[in-house]
């Protein structure tokens, strides 16, 4: 008899019966070899890489230019965080615009605002005593003085 392991799961193979598949007891253990080849060459990773730049080479309506390698993103600040290795507040300061300023695009801080009042950010916020500009169904409004010394009760944002 001429026996030999399976490369992937180490069962006996008997090659008199399975000639083709020399090294593996089957098809799945063959692709499933291919597939651990292919993940461990960086091959995969380096495509999803490339389509990703390719991607960011396209200027959008709902995207911001990096200012430092001067690829379009929709999150300018994740973007950074990753590839250059700067948090936000750096990043601003870097180019030169306020800190202060946001780097969002408008489709994005809008979800990012539908869902702070779904979740009753608001609420919660005032709950801690923080101060906040969310009003439902309404458009930013300036910053109203906390409400010194109130205490709330869980019955108010229930």
């Amino acid at each position: 008899m001429n026996l030999s392991h399976c490369t992937v799961c180490s069962t006996l193979i008997d090659r008199t019966q399975n000639k083709r598949l020399r090294k593996y007891c089957s098809v799945k253990c063959l692709h499933k070899f291919h597939s651990m080849k292919v993940i461990a060459s960086g091959y995969a990773r380096n495509i999803q890489r490339k389509y990703q730049e390719e991607k960011a080479k396209a200027a959008s309506d709902n995207k911001k230019k990096c200012a430092i390698c001067g690829l379009w993103y929709r999150r300018v600040a994740a973007h950074v965080a990753r590839r250059h290795q700067l948090n936000a507040h750096e990043y601003k300061q870097s180019i030169g615009i306020r800190t202060s300023r946001g780097i969002m695009t408008k489709g994005d801080r809008e979800h990012m605002r539908e869902l702070a009042l779904t979740h009753n950010m608001d609420k919660r916020l005032n709950m801690l005593g923080k101060k906040t500009r969310f009003v439902p169904g309404g458009e930013k409004q300036k910053m109203k003085k906390p409400n010194a010394g109130k205490k709330f009760t869980e019955d108010e944002y229930s």
